[in-house]
């Protein structure tokens, strides 16, 4: 047998699929595609970020509540990502339910408190605020 040949214990077996290919690789010692073969000749599916670990109970009681599009800015993840995670949940779309007309006052607001609290006193919702401060590059004011 070739040294630069990895032996596949039980242990190492067991860590597939639950951390990236790279950091698995990385952690063992071996190259990317040495574990991605052995992934996929087990049948094992790839790590998902997106999947499990991310999606805690709070994160998910935001879907249908605030946009799929400030849900994935606001936790760094794809539109698309968040609207898979919605519709295995079940969770309908978010429907805005009027345009909203950015005064001069409303923007000079923007990041001065909460983007929820904001929302409340504009009459608009979170998403809209928070979209338009993502937007024009507004920093939350620290408290």
């Amino acid at each position: 047998m070739p040294e630069n040949r990895f032996e596949w214990g039980a242990e190492a077996i067991a860590l597939l699929g639950g951390v990236s290919d790279s950091a698995l690789a990385e952690q063992l010692g071996i190259s990317r595609h040495a574990v991605r073969y052995k992934r996929i000749a087990l049948g094992i599916p790839a790590w998902r970020y997106s999947a499990g670990v991310f999606w805690t109970p709070e994160r998910i009681a935001l879907l249908g509540k605030e946009s799929d599009l400030v849900i994935a800015f606001r936790f760094g993840l794809t539109k698309n990502a968040v609207a898979r995670m919605r519709e295995k949940k079940k969770v309908p779309l978010l429907r805005h339910q009027k345009f909203f007309d950015w005064t001069e006052d409303a923007i000079n607001q923007l990041g001065t408190c909460s983007d929820r609290l904001l929302a409340e006193r504009l009459g608009c919702s979170v998403s809209t605020v928070y979209l338009k401060r993502k937007r024009l590059g507004v920093p939350l004011l620290s408290a």
